[in-house]
């Protein structure tokens, strides 16, 4: 059990290990960094295409309330004749 124990502490102590080690640790940082970054991606886009839709629905209302208004000015005018 004892050489065991000697071998495991020599592999991991060792400069080869202890470099994968690094490495790995590395690669789960940028792998978690990309997908951060593409999660981040993916939000803007649909941010700027609510914003556009926003936007769309916000005139296509002022559009609606100028009709609505000339509707009413002309029903007044209908009346008054």
């Amino acid at each position: 059990m004892t050489q065991m124990v000697n071998a495991y502490r020599e592999i991991v102590s060792s400069p080869d290990y202890i470099d994968l080690e690094r490495k790995r640790v590395m690669n789960r940082l940028d792998e978690g960094q990309a997908l951060k970054k593409a999660r981040d991606d993916e939000r803007a886009k649909w941010q700027t295409v609510f914003a556009d839709k926003d936007a769309t629905l916000a005139e296509q209302a002022a559009a609606l309330a100028d009709k609505d208004a000339l509707i009413a000015e002309l029903r007044a005018q209908l009346g008054k004749n």
